[in-house]
């Protein structure tokens, strides 16, 4: 249950990727066998998710802090599952979480420009604008970090490629799917 099922829905989804993806294949598989089949699709279908690697298992699900009392900043996250075990991978998953952290902020500042509030007194307005813009000023400042450990090259020719999504794929023996990709 909970992250215990997170994680048993990320591994899946990192071995069917690998699967999909792996360098024995003259071309993308047409269909995962069976035994994997089930457990992709029994496991995402816990979520309501697609039995596929999503953002979801590659990066909201696949990290934790290293020491708590240090707060979500990128050199305090570690990531669980990667393809390449380069730090370059790591390091673009890690951004990509700490953006997501300071979202959390950006949205209840979002919500905050609808809230009565805001509607009628234009200063608690423009004070959830400009937070607004502080918030994205934030997550821009991480997303240029980006560079500092995950060298461009590296990320197009290793750490893209599996993670690139599966096209036309079928679950064999999967009776929800219908045989439809």
């Amino acid at each position: 249950e909970g992250r215990q099922l997170d994680a048993v829905m990320r591994d899946c989804h990192f071995l069917a990727a690998a699967y999909y993806h792996a360098q024995k294949h003259d071309k993308p598989p047409l269909y995962f066998p069976c035994n994997l089949a089930s457990l992709v699709y029994s496991t995402a279908s816990r979520f309501g998710k697609l039995p596929i690697l999503s953002y979801w298992s590659y990066a909201l699900t696949n990290w934790s802090l290293r020491f708590d009392e240090v707060g979500l900043i990128p050199e305090n996250i570690n990531i669980f599952r990667k393809f390449t075990f380069t730090r370059d991978e790591e390091w673009f998953i890690i951004i990509h979480i700490a953006i997501e952290a300071e979202a959390e902020t950006l949205l209840k500042n979002i919500r905050g420009v609808f809230s009565p509030e805001a509607m009628k007194n234009i200063e608690v307005l423009e004070s959830y604008l400009l937070a607004i813009g502080l918030d994205l000023e934030k997550m821009h400042h991480i997303l240029l970090r980006m560079r500092e450990q995950c060298n461009s090259l590296i990320y197009a020719n290793q750490v893209r490629l599996p993670i690139m999504s599966m096209k036309d794929i079928y679950f064999e023996d999967v009776p929800e799917l219908r045989n439809l990709p």
